[in-house]
């Protein structure tokens, strides 16, 4: 059973039970809920849900284990709903962000030692995503330093490298 192109879910489940339910879904919806003490009694039980596509995915592009852990927790300190995706598993297209809810800010974790970590059909997908005035956090290691000369880090976001430097504290 799964999540259709409308939010719809349908599973049947025997009845005079209590249980607790867990969804998981496809993007643009939130990845996972879960209802607790859900009674069905001898009639049967429906649970109709009408799901809102999330205004938040956390993409994760590091290959930093770490990293994907680190974010995922913060963001669910705060309570607020979002959507995850690996995007090494599943990658972002055009096509998924326009599903999602408006104004869809993108949390964009990528970088590497050796490099920015962003293609550049990842870059021209998040430069799509600007300039249809949606929002943008991207974090990661090095992303500014190996992208020198990049429009995306230096025109859309405006930010430039000046170098490494050694605090003397």
């Amino acid at each position: 059973t799964s999540t259709d192109a409308n939010g719809n879910y349908v599973k049947s489940i025997p009845s005079n039970e209590y249980y607790k339910v867990r969804m998981r879904m496809n993007l643009p919806y939130v990845n996972e809920r879960i209802f607790d003490s859900v009674y069905v009694d001898e009639s049967g039980f429906n649970l109709d849900l009408n799901l809102k596509p999330v205004n938040i995915l956390y993409v994760a592009d590091d290959p930093s284990v770490n990293t994907y852990e680190k974010y995922q927790s913060l963001l669910n300190s705060t309570g607020i709903e979002y959507a995850y995706t690996d995007n090494d598993v599943n990658p972002v297209s055009p096509e998924i962000l326009t599903s999602f809810s408006k104004p869809l800010t993108l949390i964009w974790a990528s970088g590497g030692s050796n490099s920015s970590g962003l293609s550049e059909t990842e870059k021209e997908l998040i430069k799509e995503h600007l300039r249809n005035g949606d929002y943008l956090i991207l974090a990661g290691r090095n992303i500014v330093e190996y992208s020198v000369g990049d429009s995306l880090i230096e025109d859309y976001i405006g930010v430039t490298f000046n170098g490494n430097h050694l605090s003397p504290f």
